[in-house]
């Protein structure tokens, strides 16, 4: 075995090696690897799904502890403040006793409560944990927001309490009215420590490590099982403030450098707001729990997979060399070997032997038969040759003949050519002058529309100018009329005149005689200086009233005389207009004269029109015949070259083939069919 057939040994394992050792495992991993992802995606969706649906019912549980406090602190003071003795107190002080009692007693049975009291508005106070000296109740938080919302239960905001610093609380308030006057007789409430809300949540478990807060509608802590963030604020804790902005009921946060899951909720008696939360290293545990198993049966099918091809590729390896060896034999010409099937050996490997031993049957008849036709070939190959060099002779020979007839036709063509060149552009010519004479009769059809509307326009006008004539001679009566009702009323006010002359004067007797009857004339006096002072304002009125009459008598004057005026420019337009009248009709003449000229021109233009598309026509065929003349002789020397050429590459694959002849006969005795 020489290098080169070793080389293609080593190369042929280690292909087929590498094709098994990658693929057979691959085939085994790759659906391991995909079943083995979704399983983990369904897994890591499901276990987050569970541990999101314990926090939900964990929310669930403590927003209905949250709903029962608030419901049964609610009823507490709903109670308290109908009490009798409450309600009386500020009339019979002495029941403080009583009431006190009635308190002590419900926070004996109810631990979860601290401390009751009562604020009255008279500023005195009474609790169940003694009162600080100078306590002003009506300024207290619970007492302004249970005045505000009057009648209704409040729940205020986590505060220090003022007995008991460093203790945060809650209080639930509510005023109490007198039953009669519906006065306002102070606020009752009762604080409930944060501490109590911590312990009853602080109870449910959530997963392994996972914890529960409240938070009220301020953003403030008010229970949390790290009693330092209690009463801690949303901006003080970056982490409180995102999950309170975050439009996501669920959200994954970082507190301390740890992630958790978080889910919140809102209490809809108090707005509260409740968070679970749950370590997400809590969550990622699981999750590998169960999928690291998944893991590790994939390796062991990989590692069995890799086996498996080993085993494969050193069976198959061996059937391969056979028949490489066999093919190396039949690739040196030696087609005398036979192949053998074995009963052991893959049945695709003793399908390939016998395929190539029908192969080697095959060729030995086809070498046969191509002996047989190459001395045949080369016998007429050489007849051929002699042939196709007499018809090549004969071939240039029409060749020439034909080259000199497709020249005259070419040049009939280009003569043709030219003269239909000429018929098409006098046709143009044509085309336009008759396009030329249908705009002129468009254009004139216009002018004699535009002078008809002119005439109609002239007629309205004219029309127009026989009613203004009407309304100036009814202006010029009712100007002349007014004018002789003026002179009328000049007429009035001198009567008015004369008339307030003596009644200036009898005013004036009348004062004298009442003067010589002393005193009994003198109411008299009075009246006749009044009456004396009428008449002189009646006087005076008339005077003014006849300069307006005056004036009123010359606006007329002139208003006459314009509609004088304005008569005779009239007038003077109406003339003119007759004028542009008759020149109108005139137009209209002329333009009827111009349309039937341009019917004739028309007309004649239409009839050369037609038989310039005649001579056209006519040109075109003697033309397009020519041009058929002209290809089919361009044709038919185009083919006389080309066979000229065929003849030529004929005469040339001939001697080819003499020489191909030869070397498949050589050829052919290198297969050795015998044994």
């Amino acid at each position: 075995m020489n290098g080169w057939e070793q080389g293609m040994k080593s190369k042929i394992k280690l292909s087929v090696k590498k094709l098994l050792m990658t693929f057979i495992p691959l085939f085994v991993i790759i659906p391991i690897l995909i079943i083995s992802t979704f399983n983990g995606i369904k897994v890591k969706d499901n276990q987050t799904r569970n541990f999101y649906d314990l926090m939900s019912a964990s929310n669930g549980k403590i927003s209905n502890i949250i709903a029962d406090m608030y419901n049964n602190n609610k009823k507490t003071i709903d109670m308290l403040s109908a009490n009798d003795d409450v309600v009386r107190l500020k009339q019979k002080p002495e029941l403080e006793a009583s009431m006190m009692k009635t308190f002590n007693d419900y926070i004996k049975y109810h631990k979860e409560v601290r401390v009751i009291y009562y604020g009255e508005a008279s500023k005195t106070h009474h609790a169940t944990s003694g009162t600080p000296a100078g306590y002003d109740p009506t300024i207290r938080p619970w007492y302004t927001k249970a005045v505000q919302d009057d009648g209704k239960v409040v729940l205020t905001d986590p505060y220090e309490d003022v007995v008991k610093p460093g203790t945060y609380v809650v209080t639930f308030a509510k005023t109490v009215k007198d039953p009669n006057t519906k006065e306002t007789l102070g606020v009752i409430g009762q604080d409930i420590p944060l501490d109590t809300i911590t312990k009853e949540i602080s109870d449910i478990k959530i997963g392994s490590s996972g914890y529960a807060a409240v938070v009220d509608q301020t953003g403030t802590i008010i229970a949390h099982k790290d009693k330092k963030l209690v009463s801690k604020k949303s901006k003080d804790l970056k982490w409180l403030d995102e999950i309170i902005k975050s439009k996501d009921n669920s959200n994954i946060v970082s507190i301390d450098g740890q992630k958790y899951l978080t889910l919140k909720s809102q209490n809809t008696e108090t707005g509260w707001l409740t968070i679970t939360f749950v370590p997400n290293q809590e969550l990622s545990g699981k999750i590998k729990s169960l999928i690291i198993p998944n893991i590790i049966v994939g390796l062991i099918c990989a590692v069995l997979g890799i086996i498996i091809s080993i085993l494969i590729s050193k069976y198959m390896i061996s059937s391969i060399y056979e028949i490489m060896e066999i093919l190396k034999r039949i690739g040196k010409g030696d087609l005398s070997v036979e192949i053998e099937c074995k009963d052991n050996e893959l049945k695709e490997v003793s399908m390939i032997k016998e395929e190539i031993n029908i192969m080697k049957t095959e060729i030995v008849s086809i070498t046969d038969k191509t002996i047989e036709v190459s001395q045949k070939l080369n016998e007429s190959a050489k007849h051929f040759a002699s042939v196709t060099q007499e018809v090549s002779s004969s071939a240039e020979e029409v060749s020439g003949s034909i080259s000199q007839i497709t020249q005259g036709a070419s040049n009939q063509a280009d003569h043709l050519q030219e003269s239909l060149t000429s018929s098409e552009n006098l046709g143009e010519l044509v085309d336009n002058t008759l396009k030329s004479a249908e705009n002129m009769e468009k254009t004139s059809s216009e002018a004699n529309k535009v002078i008809e509307d002119s005439m109609k326009l002239v007629g309205d006008l004219k029309n127009n100018l026989e009613e203004g004539f009407q309304v100036n001679e009814e202006l010029i009566k009712e100007a002349e009329e007014l004018n002789s009702n003026s002179q009328e009323i000049v007429g009035i006010i001198n009567n008015i005149k004369d008339i307030a002359e003596q009644t200036n004067l009898l005013a004036l007797n009348a004062s004298i005689e009442a003067a010589r009857a002393g005193e009994y004339g003198k109411g008299f006096v009075v009246v006749a200086e009044e009456v004396r002072n009428l008449a002189e304002q009646s006087t005076i009125f008339a005077g003014e009233i006849e300069i307006v009459i005056g004036k009123m008598k010359n606006s007329v004057g002139m208003v006459t005389e314009k509609i004088e005026n304005t008569k005779e420019t009239n007038m003077n337009t109406k003339g003119n207009m007759l004028t542009v009248d008759n020149g109108f009709v005139q137009v209209e003449k002329n333009i009827d004269e111009l349309k039937n000229h341009i019917n004739i021109v028309v007309e004649a233009l239409k009839n050369m029109n037609e038989n310039k598309k005649v001579v056209i026509t006519k040109i075109e065929e003697v033309a397009a015949i020519s041009e058929e003349a002209t290809a089919a002789t361009e044709e038919v020397n185009a083919a006389s070259e080309e066979q000229a050429a065929n003849l030529q590459d004929i005469s040339n694959s001939t001697e080819d083939l003499l020489l191909l002849s030869e070397e498949l006969k050589k050829s052919i005795s290198f297969f050795r069919r015998d044994k």
